[in-house]
């Protein structure tokens, strides 16, 4: 690969990386707090969706009153779909609490909160 490509290259990707910083400022934090995370965390769209996977998982076990995980494990299944936020409960509990603050997964937050998660 030439020079002058390997530059244009670099160049578009500081573009996007500028774009990417532009848009997260852009997000209004208490309206896409979920969105937010994501972004400011480098998530791809396939984590963010394998992370609304799990969720649904886990609201669906409480809907249908079936042993629920306890949130240590929830917080591993979040560290094998993010794995640069291993051992960094915080972050597991950020996903819970961003999406109950837009009324997602109200279930899923009271069973964490219950089952000890600091949220």
């Amino acid at each position: 690969m030439s020079e002058s490509r390997i530059d244009e290259l670099a160049k578009r990707v500081q573009h996007l990386e500028d774009r990417v910083e532009m848009i997260r400022e852009l997000i209004d934090d208490d309206k896409f707090p979920f969105m937010y995370l994501a972004l400011e965390s480098g998530l791809t769209m396939s984590q963010v969706n394998q992370i609304f996977d799990l969720m649904q998982e886990v609201s669906e076990s409480i809907i249908q009153k079936q042993k629920p995980m306890q949130h240590s494990e929830f917080e591993e299944r979040i560290y094998q779909i993010v794995p640069t936020h291993r051992n960094d409960y915080h972050f597991a509990q950020s996903v819970v609490r961003t999406l109950y603050r837009t009324s997602q997964y109200v279930e899923v937050y009271h069973h964490m909160k219950k089952s000890g998660m600091n949220i």
